[in-house]
């Protein structure tokens, strides 16, 4: 029976130092050391039999390889996977910035391409005010309008406002309960006004007066959704329903550049008061 014994330089020296070098690579580190020592081994150190070569070599990878993901070849180093998919995570944590304090009854807080914008009803010159919409008919005979609900947010320029509306169809003789079932607590699809496609639209105008919109179907669920939480009725005579609810996605201009829109969340005035 043949006696397998070998010393440790004669074990070492199985390792090729370009298998080594490999691993070092995979680690996304130098490994200077562990190179230098083993071409040494290897270039003085007779190798043993290609059988016994072969188990030793495969059984010493994969030790390396588990010592290296776990501690890589220098304190403090390691291996992180990053997913990316349309720009969704490649964004800064919330909480390095804390959003604005929030003072008003009536409000919209979110970020939007990376920065906090806070529209608060009766402060710095912004109100909160609802209104409805016509965008055309739903059908060739113009039976059913496409009919809006919009809750707004805006000094009384385009810039830097928003605009949160919903969408349906609706008959052309329908009465303004009908209009104002449209609000609920639920969570909603985004629309899209210019193709009648039924739901909600969040319009964002920047400072320059650019108009950036979401669309329908853009984005994964768990960072693209759109609820209202709560309604209830407004005492006052500016809206029909006060909705509580939160928003998340991306908005598009119309060369397609898209921006973000994150841990958005309002309290805010919808449906028109018929007088």
């Amino acid at each position: 029976m043949v006696q397998w014994e070998t010393s440790a330089g004669e074990f070492l020296a199985g390792i090729s130092p370009t298998f080594l070098h490999r691993l070092c690579i995979i680690s996304q580190n130098p490994c200077t050391w562990f190179n230098a020592t083993f071409t040494y081994i290897w270039a003085s150190t007779p190798r043993f039999s290609k059988v016994y070569f072969m188990k030793i070599k495969l059984l010493f990878a994969a030790v390396v390889v588990t010592f290296l993901v776990s501690q890589g070849c220098e304190k403090g180093n390691s291996i992180t996977t990053v997913a990316i998919d349309n720009n969704e995570d490649s964004i800064p944590p919330s909480g390095v910035i804390p959003p604005p304090d929030i003072t008003s009854d009536f409000y919209f807080l979110g970020r939007i391409d990376y920065s906090w914008v806070a529209l608060e009803d009766s402060l710095d010159g912004y109100n909160n005010d609802a209104d409805s919409s016509f965008n055309g008919f739903c059908d060739p005979n113009m039976a059913t309008y496409f009919e809006g609900q919009v809750s707004r947010f805006t000094k009384g320029v385009p810039e830097n406002s928003l605009e949160i509306r919903f969408y349906t169809c609706l008959d052309t003789g329908h009465l303004p309960i009908q209009r104002d079932s449209m609000i609920y607590e639920s969570t909603f699809h985004f629309a899209d006004s210019k193709f009648l496609f039924p739901g909600v639209e969040i319009i964002w105008t920047d400072d320059n007066g650019t108009e950036w919109k979401t669309r329908p179907g853009s984005g994964r669920p768990e960072v693209t959704y759109f609820q209202v939480q709560d309604t209830v009725f407004n005492p006052d005579t500016l809206s029909t329903f006060i909705m509580t609810g939160v928003v998340s996605g991306s908005l598009y201009n119309n060369s397609d550049e898209s921006i973000l829109l994150r841990d958005g969340k309002f309290r805010a005035r919808i449906g028109r008061k018929q007088l």
